[in-house]
């Protein structure tokens, strides 16, 4: 599941714990501990203060990791061909 998703469900949720939605903190260390472990410590490192601190945080990072990813070639089907010695 995508950040931006995880947090518009997780925002849909807060309704049913008004003692989480109403204390900010509360709601930015719960959003950060649903995120999956990778984005979890990239986030956290960045010490957001706000949850929406931390949604901005966690989806900006994701996009960078998603264009990382897009932008590194696929190897699949490709084999070494070691070029033989003329002598």
């Amino acid at each position: 599941m995508r950040v931006a998703e995880y947090a518009r469900q997780f925002s849909a949720l807060l309704v049913y714990v008004p003692h989480v939605s109403n204390q900010d903190r509360t709601k930015r260390n719960k959003f950060l501990k649903g995120l999956r472990p990778d984005l979890y410590g990239m986030v956290l490192s960045g010490s957001p203060v706000t949850y929406i601190d931390a949604v901005n945080r966690a989806v900006d990072i994701e996009e960078s990791l998603m264009e990382v990813e897009a932008s590194i070639q696929p190897t699949t089907g490709r084999t070494y061909q070691p070029v033989q010695d003329a002598s």
